[in-house]
């Protein structure tokens, strides 16, 4: 027996053993506590059992979260290959409006006329909507680098076209 099961509690009645009010359960300890920016923290990691969306796996598990009742105090952040699809959607959304903006510059010098682009530019937004609905209606999974650059190839095609 250990110094802990032998242990009294004083109380009004006198004295009594320490096990009458706790239940010791064995179990492994943290060995290392790890901290990031100050705060503690634990990371869970995992792989899937099956192929599939990365996106939709970690869309169940954000449900999972919202659904369970963790505290507010609780911060829940998702890294690896979520973070970099996140990543990647801003960073096209930005080179997007970048390069129609290019575009739009480009085609105001060449045309000299704000309706010519407006018209052009309005068929590559048209011909890209288009194209991402295509995709969802099809694919079941999609790369946002493989949309991106099949984006830009079609912006380049429908400018030319438009020309």
């Amino acid at each position: 027996a250990s110094a802990i099961d032998t242990l009294r509690v004083s109380t009004p009645a006198g004295n009594v053993p320490l096990n009458l009010f706790v239940d010791r359960v064995p179990a492994p300890r943290v060995s290392q506590i790890e901290r990031l920016d100050g705060k503690r923290v634990y990371y869970v990691r995992g792989n899937a059992k099956e192929q599939g969306a990365g996106a939709a796996i970690v869309q169940d598990v954000r449900d999972w979260v919202d659904q369970a009742g963790i505290g507010s105090d609780v911060e829940v952040r998702f890294e690896g290959a979520d973070e970099d699809t996140q990543e990647a959607n801003e960073f096209f959304r930005s080179a997007a409006l970048a390069a129609l903006f290019m575009m739009a510059v480009i085609l105001l010098w060449e045309f000299n006329n704000f309706w010519q682009v407006i018209l052009t530019l309005s068929a590559v937004i048209i011909s890209t909507s288009g194209v991402l609905v295509g995709i969802q209606l099809v694919l079941p999974y999609v790369s946002i680098l493989m949309i991106g650059t099949g984006i830009v190839a079609l912006a380049g095609i429908v400018v030319n076209n438009n020309i």
